[in-house]
């Protein structure tokens, strides 16, 4: 089993690493207020700031390939350390969040 290390990817490359990986899953780490104001389309909305967070990820499937983003980058981070604490194994983080790319909404 390899170590899970998160790797960052910009907003300027997020629109092609989606579209050349149909498997991924996106996470919106956002508010259910924020992501309805506008999200990457497929998105998973889980609030990263709701205390039930690490158990909602951990209910998802460790094995695929993950994007997590939040507006700026910070909360996605943190999000993304979570799932590395319960075992995923491929996650990326939006490294300067949806607010750097405007192609991505």
């Amino acid at each position: 089993m390899r170590a899970t290390t998160m790797q960052e990817i910009s907003s300027k490359n997020a629109v092609g690493f989606i579209k050349n990986n149909p498997d991924l899953v996106i996470v919106d780490v956002r508010t259910r207020g924020e992501f309805e104001t506008g999200h990457i389309k497929g998105a998973l909305n889980i609030d990263v700031s709701q205390p039930d967070f690490k158990e909602e990820v951990d209910e998802l499937d460790k094995n695929k390939k993950y994007l997590v983003y939040c507006c700026s980058g910070s909360s996605s981070k943190f999000a993304g350390r979570i799932m590395e604490g319960v075992g995923f194994k491929e996650i990326y983080d939006l490294d300067d969040g949806i607010a750097g790319n405007p192609e991505l909404l």
